[in-house]
């Protein structure tokens, strides 16, 4: 259980309670707003993820029935108990029956409680107890790490409405040089696949919203998940700008990862995975490291190198490259392409790989149905090195975020995305290992 999570939606279902009693009809939608939404937490907190548009949907419903019949209180726990219900039915992954059941229990429990203790107080005094916990709230948010990782990802409001809001934090790995990795393990015991997977080029790394969806789908996929956070990514530290070329390395971070999911119990065959930027690492595991038993790459490719790029894209790597790391300005432009060319060239890489590679693993090529043309090229060019079996799959729905393209499509888009693509990577998984 995610404590604060659970205490955070505690302090919202009774702010909600004091409000949605209210005689104030201004009130009245407002609270339950809040009040689902800290029905909405407490299943999270067990698990139960979902799209945040599920709780705003029960909102709507219950606020119109009071509108209509005044208050009904005897209603309140029926609606908590459809939300946890209904959020734990769509979570990826679903939650096991005794956390489904400890969620149902706080969320109607606490929910009855405040109604009832609420409901015998005079409206100014509810008024104050729901606007003093509301702010409480709010000022705890503010400072809570979950929220500092959460927040670059709301984006648009399809994000917010539709994103899948389910941030595994996983248990914290310290690796070399600063570096973080994130381990998600899926339910259940024995030997599992083991997946080594690279974020995409967003600031909080393994915690941005694509890498959420991609871990959950690979948990959900049976297999045990080490997500590392490239240096200068989410908890990773970054080299100084001072610092020398060979700094901005990523090889031992990298490879150390490798070593440890190796090494963990209960890990069998080991696969590498990596969406976008991603990419990059995953080459370059493959031409270190021989012995991997299958590939997937997400939205990757074969960029082409950067000394034969336009000045239009090389200006736009050198901005990205510092600004994606939060670096105070951009690093020297010598520097940069130095860094690039030792440590980002997709096609040496691939062509190194292929050297000394006796034969290439299994991989799956997957493009987001909306990914930009540039994307399809890129991965086109590494398929056609790709000496290995090979298949290439069209994730139907989603962009190169791995999550839904537009507003109206994103009312299901993230669910059915993810659950598309979990099902896809548990079929490679099982014909690869």
């Amino acid at each position: 259980m995610q404590l604060g999570l659970g205490l955070l939606g505690l302090a919202l279902r009774i702010t909600g309670a004091a409000w949605r009693t209210s005689e104030s009809r201004l009130l009245i939608l407002p609270g339950w707003i809040v009040a689902t939404l800290g029905t909405w937490l407490i299943g999270a907190a067990m698990g139960a993820w979902s799209p945040l548009w599920l709780p705003a949907a029960v909102a709507s419903v219950g606020a119109c029935i009071q509108f209509r019949t005044g208050p009904r209180a005897g209603l309140w726990p029926v609606f908590d108990a459809s939300l946890v219900i209904a959020a734990a039915a769509i979570s990826i992954p679903a939650p096991s029956l005794i956390a489904l059941g400890t969620a149902l229990a706080l969320a109607t429990s606490a929910g009855m409680l405040a109604d009832a203790a609420l409901s015998k107080t005079n409206q100014r005094r509810r008024a104050i107890v729901g606007t003093v916990v509301f702010v409480g709230s709010i000022a705890t948010l503010a400072m809570d790490a979950q929220v500092r990782k959460l927040l670059p990802n709301i984006a648009k409001p399809s994000t917010i409405l539709a994103g899948p809001f389910s941030f595994p934090d996983g248990e914290r790995i310290e690796l070399k040089n600063q570096a973080v990795a994130w381990l998600d393990t899926p339910g259940g015991s024995g030997t599992r696949p083991g997946v080594l997977f690279f974020h995409g080029s967003r600031p909080n790394g393994a915690h941005s919203t694509s890498a959420a969806v991609i871990r959950r789908a690979f948990v959900d996929a049976g297999a045990i998940v080490l997500a590392v956070d490239h240096p200068g990514f989410g908890a990773s530290g970054c080299p100084e700008m001072e610092a020398p070329a060979a700094a901005w390395d990523p090889k031992e971070t990298q490879l150390a990862a490798l070593r440890y999911l190796r090494g963990r119990e209960g890990v069998g065959p080991v696969f590498v995975a990596g969406h976008s930027l991603g990419g990059t690492d995953t080459l370059r595991v493959l031409a270190e490291w021989p012995g991997i038993a299958g590939v997937v790459f997400i939205g990757a490719g074969v960029i082409e190198p950067v000394d034969s790029m336009p000045a239009d894209r090389q200006e736009f790597w050198w901005a990205r490259f510092s600004q994606r790391r939060g670096l105070p300005r951009r690093l020297e432009r010598k520097k940069f392409f130095e860094i690039w060319r030792r440590f980002y060239d997709t096609m040496a890489f691939m062509d190194r790989y292929a050297k000394v590679a006796d034969a290439m693993p299994p991989a799956l090529f997957v493009l987001a149905q909306y990914d930009p043309r540039g994307t399809y090229d890129e991965s086109d060019r590494l398929q056609e090195r790709w000496s290995g079996s090979k298949q290439r799959w069209i994730l139907h729905g989603a962009g190169h975020d791995i999550a839904s393209t537009a507003f109206l499509r994103g009312v299901w888009a993230d669910y059915h995305v993810a659950r598309r693509l979990s099902t896809k990577l548990r079929e490679f998984l099982d014909s690869a290992k």
